[in-house]
């Protein structure tokens, strides 16, 4: 498309249509630099782009973008002032991308020896299938997907051999995470990073039908000489769109990877559009599909345009979210953009938070094999010379011995004895009393109830800012004690596994907090029989 006549439609592009939603301004020159058909055109775009910013100071997000940017142009640019910079801004990802690939083949290459099927999803699938892609594609994490039976042995694979989730969970909860996650992301320092997950998609566009599609027609690969599967060309382009429409300022290199996959010429469009209308990703592959087309000139086959051209449109108010997502926030600027962009982020956060919880506690509490399920439990702190527990609960059937909430000794973890009529399937409720200092900032501390064997509970206080001095949190929840359990583990955990470049800030608002047990009490019901 002639820059003039691209420019006549850049004007007329109007809400609610999906080209409004296409990337803009220095985004937009960076991915024409990467990904335009026309050589002189594409570095024309980079020069643009490198007049307006210093490659000492660009975003991470640009990083992402740069290596596929530098591989293309690197030798075309060896005069320019800022040839020095972009090869060793290439080297460094480079560098950087082969040492988080060498620490998640050595746990793919444990899948395997353990008997399991992993299935690369996003940039490690690429690489899977072309090595070489790996010189303009930054790679920090690999994506594995599982089959749903796999991730619990696949999470005991990981925590045996020293990984540990973001989230800060111990190894008995991080396995019992594995049992109800969509996706959990597991870190080993200093540059592991791998997310297994349980479906290749997320939230509503999660189908479970289509999810077992997704295994039968899966090809094999090699990740380094470790044997895995991929995704067929159509999936990897839904997911790829999927993923990567909302939030562009963040990460755009999936363009370059939706782009790879469409040259490839591999792509069944039918099975690709049968992909987007039932996963209810219509707007997003619209989106994505104009601007790689009309916006850079890709050339996308008679079949697709004519499969494209034939697609049911999602919802209107599925289609009006997607295009407030999809659109850069530097673009976003009238409140009435602003707004509703705020309250779905808002939504898009809290909503598997909310699913999680519901599956914790609120939903069933056994799971398909018949056994019980962790629960999750939240808390406010409050002073601790403000009483929360009261005189009328029964004296404790297994606890520590009183201690005063202005203890200096605090410990981060706690043993509770068991009820000795524990049976199993029994209903135990636990009510726990602690007392800690408070933080200095506003945050979550989390805490873990653990058996020897099983993790139970885990417990959410939330500490509003401005408090400080000792404060109290009572902890509740209904458990189910395994058989021959004597002892129970309250411990205090990270919000957040630290990373080594933790700020003292970001250290207090994530590390583990001292506490001592006021008082305990562990009532045993009546056993239950699982539904």
């Amino acid at each position: 498309m002639p820059p003039e006549a691209l420019a006549a439609r850049l004007a007329h592009r109007g809400f609610p249509t999906p080209e409004w939603a296409w990337p803009t301004g220095p985004r937009d020159l960076l991915l024409r630099a990467a990904l335009l058909p026309d050589s002189g055109e594409s570095r024309a775009a980079l020069r643009a782009w490198l007049n307006l910013h210093d490659l000492d100071e660009i975003s991470f997000a640009d990083h992402r973008l740069m290596a596929a940017v530098a591989e293309r142009h690197g030798a075309d640019l060896a005069g320019s002032p800022e040839y020095p910079r972009l090869k060793g801004l290439q080297r460094q990802l480079w560098t950087r991308s082969r040492l988080s690939l060498d620490a998640s083949r050595s746990a793919v290459q444990a899948f395997v020896a353990a008997g399991l099927s992993p299935l690369l999803l996003k940039g490690a699938a690429r690489i899977a299938l072309d090595p070489a892609a790996q010189r303009q594609r930054a790679q920090h994490d690999v994506d594995v997907l599982l089959r749903p039976e796999e991730l619990v042995p696949a999470a005991r694979v990981l925590v045996d051999a020293g990984w540990v989730t973001i989230y800060g969970d111990s190894r008995l909860a991080a396995v019992a995470r594995a049992r109800v996650a969509r996706a959990i992301n597991f870190v080993l320092l200093p540059w592991g990073n791998l997310d297994l997950h349980r479906s290749p998609y997320h939230g509503r566009q999660v189908n479970t039908h289509l999810d077992a599609r997704v295994w039968s027609d899966a090809q094999s690969a090699e990740f380094f000489g470790v044997p895995v599967l991929v995704p067929c060309a159509a999936e990897r382009l839904a997911m790829c769109l999927a993923h990567g429409v909302t939030y562009p300022e963040t990460h755009s290199d999936w363009l370059v990877d939706a782009a790879e996959i469409i040259t490839g010429g591999e792509v069944d469009w039918e099975r690709a559009c049968d992909v987007f209308v039932r996963r209810r990703m219509v707007t997003e592959a619209l989106v994505a599909l104009s601007y790689l087309h009309e916006g850079l000139g890709i050339e996308l086959t008679p079949s697709a345009l004519s499969a494209l051209s034939a697609l049911t449109l999602d919802p209107l108010p599925y289609r009006l979210a997607t295009l407030l997502l999809a659109r850069p926030a530097l673009a976003t600027r009238p409140w009435f953009e602003r707004l509703p962009r705020r309250a779905l982020t808002s939504a898009r956060y809290w909503q598997p938070q909310l699913r999680r919880l519901w599956l914790l506690k609120g939903g069933p509490s056994w799971g398909r094999g018949g056994e019980p399920l962790p629960t999750m439990g939240g808390a406010i702190a409050r002073s601790a010379n403000r009483s929360t527990l009261g005189s009328h609960r029964p004296s404790p059937a297994g606890s520590l011995p009183d201690q005063s909430a202005d203890a200096t000794h605090y410990t981060t973890a706690a043993i509770l004895h068991a009820p000795r009529t524990a049976a199993p399937n029994a209903a135990t409720h636990v009510d726990i009393s602690v007392a800690f200092r408070a933080p200095g900032v506003r945050r979550r501390v989390t805490f873990e109830l653990n058996s020897e064997t099983v993790h139970l509970a885990r417990f959410h206080v939330f500490v509003f800012g401005g408090t400080n001095g000792v404060l109290r949190a009572r902890l509740q929840a209904r458990v189910h004690l395994p058989a021959g359990c004597q002892a129970l583990t309250l411990e205090s955990r990270p919000r957040k596994f630290p990373l080594p470049t933790a700020q003292s800030t970001q250290l207090r608002k994530t590390e583990p907090v001292p506490f001592t047990v006021i008082s305990s009490s562990l009532a045993v019901h009546q056993p239950t029989e699982p539904r």
